[in-house]
């Protein structure tokens, strides 16, 4: 989970879906489609200041963007990340 520098909004990831809620309304604002692998989720980092993803999916780290959910980057190497 990454808070908001404000701590009015909070992100998480269950690897297959991102998502924002408003903490002071208690409710989800979005959810983003991101991966539909079942190793998803099993490594996901934010960046200290939230604006980016990466989740670990087998041989591969993608990247995403955490406003819009647009995958940046996708790194591949030849053993299990």
């Amino acid at each position: 989970c990454q808070w908001s520098a404000d701590g009015s909004r909070v992100l998480g990831t269950d690897g297959a879906s991102l998502f924002e809620f408003d903490v002071k309304k208690q409710e989800q604002v979005r959810k983003v489609s991101l991966r539909r692998s079942w190793a998803s989720g099993q490594a996901a980092a934010f960046s200290p200041d939230g604006a980016t993803l990466v989740l670990g999916d087998s041989y591969s780290l993608f990247v995403y963007d955490a406003k819009t959910g647009k995958e940046l980057a996708k790194l591949e190497d030849n053993e299990i990340q």
